[in-house]
Order: structure tokens, then C-alpha cells, then sequence
């Protein structure tokens, strides 16, 4: 390939990240969608997700020049999701969008927020979090930061745009569809957490065995916030296998005081160090004790965050 092709090359692959590309990518997305308003996603919540992109990009035009001249807009996987991944004796990523150019050109931001958007997706922002510093810290694109929220919004909605297809599919059997109606609420979902102003801190408050992880594990999906769980960290500061149980009477062993204070000081710890970056947090503890809650609250008015209580009981058997 002599020089004169790769510079038309290149010119071209860049006419892909230009503010009127990616537009019209966004407008497309929400042009399709209109038929899916009342059956997967709502129609305040379709208004909102298309105003913040809208104002997105009337106000960040230079943003998206300077991606376009500092050699960001690149040939891309364009499909770079969790199911297109998987681990063999190494990485291996498949299944790249060959037979579209639109598709496959563009913003190296928008690929790294596709994978990350779908750790979030998965309830796993912590490795969200760790592949965008690494991402980070390896490029020195530390633009890329700046735009992670619009693109993790972007393709946030893709997903839900693409699920929801599935229910016009004649040849998709009605089971099929209700899962896929599912999925496509829990995508356009974490496309509108995207756009909050704030980060969020939730608290989980309840005894044992009244559905707090489980509840937290969903919440997360739909929300991109990162857990903390103080089963987990209970047992790391112990030294304790997380997969091996405990049965310790309350306020005893694994369950002392000390114990406590010093499970309950990380996650607030570790919680900082996610709201100080705007991310959210969920915090999966019994906080029956209220100077753990009135805790928790001074930590998410420090960081401007939103806070949320979460109570978890059962009803109790006839």
C-alpha cells in the first residue's frame, strides 16, 4: 500500500468520527426506537436519553474535532461486547463487524465504552473500572475520560435497540422474546443512569437472609454502580476463603465488634474511592446500627452524591 492510498485511507476512516457522523449514528438509533417506546423503554426516559444526547453534541463539537485530529477514530472490533469475548490459553476477540464500515470505524472511546458498558451490565463495574485505568495508563488517552459517559450511554442503547428488534422477529418464539424484552429494559436502563448529573450511594439495611446481594447484584446490572460487599470483605481482612462458610454466633468470631468496625471502615474506604472518581456505589451491608447509615450519608454528601436506602425484609410465615 503506497503512501497517496494509506492517506485516503485514513481520510476516510476519519470522516467516520466526525460530529456529523456520529449524528446521524445517534439520531438513526433513536428513529428506530420509536416503536419500541411503551414496550421496552418508556417514554420519559426515551425523551431524556435523546435531549442529553442531543445537548451532548451541539456542546462538545471541539472535543470531537480534536479526537478526529489526534488520530483517535481508528478500524475498530465495532461490536465489542462481553459475548464476543472469551478466554482460551489467551484472549480471544471474534465476531468483528466485517460487513459495515459505519459500524466498525470509529472512536477508540466509543470501543473501550462498549466492553466497560457491558462489565457494568453484567454487575461487574469494578472490572469496568480496572479495563478503562488500564486502557488509560497504557494509551496516556486520558481524553478518552471525558467521553465515556456519552459513549457508555450511546451503546448502552444499541444493546437495548438491538434486543428490542427481536420482539418484531416473526421467526423468535414468544419465550425467546420475553427474554429479550427483558434485556432490552435492563440496557436502556443503564443508558439513562448514564446520564445522571451525580453518582448514586446506595445502602442495603436488613438482617441476614432477607435478599440484600441479590437485590444488590440486579440493582448493579441496571445501574452500572460497583458493589461492595461486606460478606467479601469481612472475610478478605480475616483471611478467610470466600467460597467457605461461617456460622458464628452475632457479635462473636468473624462477627466480633472489631471485626465489624474494620469490615464496615474499608467499604467505606473503598466506597470513596469510587464516588471521588462519579461513580456509583452500592453498599451491601446490614447497616442495622444507624452511625453506620448516618456514615454512609456523610460520605455521599462529601462527594455531592445521591443517597438512597435500600430496606430488605421478609414476611413472615402463616
Amino acid at each position: 500500500m503506497n503512501s497517496i492510498t494509506k492517506l485516503k485511507q485514513v481520510l476516510n476512516i476519519n470522516n467516520y468520527g466526525n460530529l456529523l457522523s456520529i449524528t446521524n449514528n445517534a439520531e438513526e438509533n433513536f428513529n428506530q426506537t420509536e416503536n419500541s417506546i411503551g414496550r421496552t423503554i418508556s417514554e420519559e426516559k426515551y425523551q431524556k436519553i435523546r435531549q442529553y444526547t442531543r445537548n451532548y453534541l451541539s456542546s462538545n463539537k471541539q472535543l470531537f474535532d480534536d479526537r478526529v485530529n489526534q488520530g483517535k477514530i481508528r478500524d475498530c472490533h465495532g461490536d465489542l461486547h462481553a459475548a464476543h469475548i472469551c478466554f482460551t490459553d489467551n484472549i480471544c476477540i471474534f465476531d468483528c463487524i466485517e460487513f459495515n464500515e459505519r459500524f466498525r470505524y470509529g472512536d477508540v472511546a466509543s470501543e473501550v465504552a462498549f466492553l466497560a458498558m457491558d462489565l457494568d451490565h453484567y454487575g461487574r463495574a469494578d472490572l469496568s473500572s480496572i479495563f478503562i485505568n488500564s486502557y488509560v495508563n497504557f494509551s496516556n488517552d486520558s481524553d478518552l475520560l471525558k467521553l465515556l459517559p456519552f459513549y457508555k450511554c450511546y451503546r448502552a442503547y444499541v444493546r437495548g435497540k438491538v434486543e428490542s428488534f427481536k420482539l418484531n422477529d416473526l421467526y423468535i418464539a414468544p419465550q425467546e422474546k420475553e427474554v429479550a424484552g427483558t434485556i432490552a429494559h435492563g440496557y436502556f436502563d443503564l443508558a439513562g443512569f448514564y446520564i445522571r448529573p451525580r453518582p448514586t450511594l446506595f445502602i442495603t439495611v436488613g438482617v441476614t437472609g432477607t435478599g440484600k446481594t441479590t437485590l444488590a447484584n440486579n440493582l448493579a446490572r441496571h445501574t452500572g454502580a460497583v458493589i461492595i460487599s461486606s460478606d467479601i470483605i469481612r472475610k478478605e481482612l480475616a483471611g478467610i476463603p470466600l467460597a467457605e462458610h461461617h456460622f458464628d454466633d452475632y457479635n462473636t468470631g468473624l462477627y466480633s465488634s472489631r471485626n465489624t468496625q474494620q469490615t464496615y471502615d474499608t467499604m467505606f474506604q473503598k466506597a470513596e474511592h469510587f464516588l471521588s472518581k462519579g461513580q456509583s456505589v452500592i453498599l451491601d451491608a446490614t447497616f442495622t446500627k444507624q452511625n453506620f447509615r448516618t456514615r454512609a450519608q456523610e460520605l455521599a454528601s462529601k462527594y455531592c452524591s445521591c443517597f438512597l436506602i435500600i430496606e430488605c425484609s421478609v414476611s413472615k410465615r402463616t
